[in-house]
């Protein structure tokens, strides 16, 4: 996949090239203990018996991520999920396919190497102001209520209206072309920095899994799987840097690659 930048990286902001510093084995064993135990039917291994294991497996997780890291290249074997169809509502019609969310089941392990990816990304993104002030939730102290109470109206005791677009299905409106764009000319990401998210987001597939049947496996050339730790927090990355208003989670709203259907809230 070849990436055309139409905007030039902010002159502000320099260029995030390489990994950073070496993923150690106490990192990931301090990171395995705030894990919940969690596991789908593509985890070999249970998470609490990961856990229990992690003097042991520390070492061998951590030169995974570092493997990763140093050779710009996401495993293959972590890029396929399963999609669940899972029933909104216990009195909704089972026979409408709009009753249905679906969740992608994802590996422990391409999700745990996913938080040290997200967590190297914050911190450069944070160092250098490159999310806007007012976006708030998928960001540490950043919550919807801390939107609400930004906006002055409230404290100043007038009337007050908030307007929320909710996008439908807005995981499955990510263009791949252009959140490479966006994460090389807006936040600086270039060489293997740039290579390993496009190895990220490229060669993903997935199957939909029902209790007794299982389609098969498609390859994703739009779109991001809802559990995917990396990519919930790219929601962020679509709001203009310089945009004042107070924002409640507007994911992917620049961007979409197909028709949506859109919903307006009103509240006062």
């Amino acid at each position: 996949m070849s990436v055309y930048c139409c905007c030039r990286p902010a002159r502000d902001v320099p260029p995030v090239d390489s990994s950073g510093t070496a993923v150690t084995a106490d990192d990931v064993a301090a990171s395995l203990r705030r894990t919940v135990c969690k596991q789908c039917e593509l985890d070999p291994t249970p998470t609490w018996l990961l856990k229990h294991c992690s003097d042991v497996l520390s070492p061998v997780v951590a030169a995974m991520i570092n493997s990763s890291f140093a050779t710009a290249t996401f495993p293959a074997c972590q890029k396929y999920a399963v999609v669940e169809p899972l029933l909104k509502k216990p009195s909704s019609d089972t026979f409408d396919m709009k009753s249905y969310c679906p969740v992608s089941n994802l590996t422990f392990i391409g999700k745990f190497l996913e938080r040290f990816a997200v967590k190297r990304f914050l911190e450069h993104a944070g160092a250098h102001c490159l999310f806007p002030v007012h976006q708030s939730a998928y960001r540490p102290r950043h919550s919807t209520k801390r939107a609400v109470v930004s906006v002055r109206a409230v404290d100043s005791g007038k009337v007050c209206v908030l307007v929320l677009l909710d996008l439908s299905a807005a995981f499955d409106t990510v263009d791949h072309l252009i959140l490479l764009t966006v994460l090389k000319g807006r936040f600086g990401v270039q060489r293997g920095v740039f290579d390993w998210f496009m190895s990220y987001l490229t060669g993903r597939t997935q199957s939909v899994s029902t209790s007794t049947e299982r389609s098969e496996s498609t390859e994703l050339t739009c779109r991001v799987p809802q559990r995917s730790v990396l990519l919930v927090r790219s929601n962020s990355l679509h709001i203009p840097r310089n945009s004042t208003l107070p924002l409640i989670n507007s994911p992917y709203a620049t961007m979409p690659t197909r028709t949506t259907r859109s919903c307006w809230h009103v509240f006062s």
